[in-house]
């Protein structure tokens, strides 16, 4: 289950990097023919992925955490109503 998390959160960071390569190309096109050679434009793009990629994993994390205790907090409450014998059947008919 991790690995596919990974591998959807890699595709997606892959998509975000190519729809923004995709959106520069004109300012990439002037900036090689200014003489930029492709290192350089590497060099330019190389800090927005690393900071696209440092934000998604900072946003993903507090996501998670805030996921995870609010799961945490719903369990909590359902065992502290049940009494922690499981299911709440009172609210269903009894069966025949």
């Amino acid at each position: 289950m991790l690995a596919l998390g990974l591998v959807i959160t890699a595709l997606g960071i892959v998509n975000t990097l190519a729809v923004s390569v995709a959106e520069r190309t004109r300012e990439i096109g002037v900036l090689r023919a200014i003489g930029m050679d492709r290192a350089g434009i590497r060099r330019m793009i190389r800090p927005e992925s690393l900071t696209i990629a440092a934000f998604g994993t900072l946003l993903g994390l507090l996501g998670g955490m805030f996921g995870a205790r609010a799961v945490g907090a719903l369990a909590a409450d359902r065992i502290r109503r049940t009494g922690g014998t499981g299911p709440d059947r009172s609210s269903r008919h009894p069966r025949r």
